[in-house]
């Protein structure tokens, strides 16, 4: 899909579209994916969804307050935005 892993962390990749970054996050079966416009972050779904999407059933949330991990991202201030993925 073409993300780099960060050699300082390997369990985050990154990806410049559309001139912002996208950042794919894990740990074991938890998945977070970040990019500033929405559609972009519903691709990379789409991309994962027919790579892995056979092995397991993935739940979305783009909800404004999201628990990742037993951290809480709230990004209801204005222009703060990062639709989630959990498996």
């Amino acid at each position: 899909m073409g993300f780099k892993v960060n050699p300082y962390d390997e369990s985050v990749a990154n990806k410049v579209i559309h001139g912002q970054q996208c950042t794919i996050l894990w740990h074991v079966d938890d998945i977070k994916i970040s990019h500033a416009e929405e559609q972009v972050v519903s691709e990379v779904l789409a991309e994962l969804e027919i790579e892995y999407g056979k092995e397991a059933l993935m739940t979305v949330s783009h909800e404004s307050k999201h628990n990742y991990l037993g951290m809480l991202f709230d990004h209801t201030k204005v222009g703060a935005k990062s639709p989630c993925l959990n498996t």
